[in-house]
């Protein structure tokens, strides 16, 4: 059941297959999924999104962002990675990854 999560939450990450990108309901399905532990998996999807040359997904770099600062879904905590990819996100104005590096005082 978890597969269908992590998929699902690409899709609507990047608004393929399953209509316009939601990322509310992507990241909800994500920690779904984490939740039923296949964190690596999620990683692993999110760091692609971020990958993607033509198109990087400046959502995903806010959530990986946001997991490595914090250490969550169990992921070791990296604040220097995860600052990392919230700063790209601010700097494509993703207003939560601005937010959160304010509230970080970064």
């Amino acid at each position: 059941m978890h597969q269908n999560k992590d998929y699902n939450g690409y899709y609507l990450l990047y608004g393929h297959y399953h209509g316009p990108k939601d990322p509310m309901k992507a990241k909800q399905l994500f920690k779904e999924a984490a939740d039923e532990h296949n964190h690596s998996e999620i990683l692993h999807y999110l760091e692609s999104a971020t990958g993607n040359s033509k198109n990087p997904s400046i959502d995903a770099m806010y959530y990986l962002g946001d997991i490595y600062v914090g250490g969550k879904l169990r992921v070791k905590k990296d604040e220097e990675r995860g600052l990392n990819y919230l700063r790209v996100a601010a700097s494509n104005q993703n207003e939560r990854a601005i937010a959160l590096l304010a509230k970080l005082g970064k």
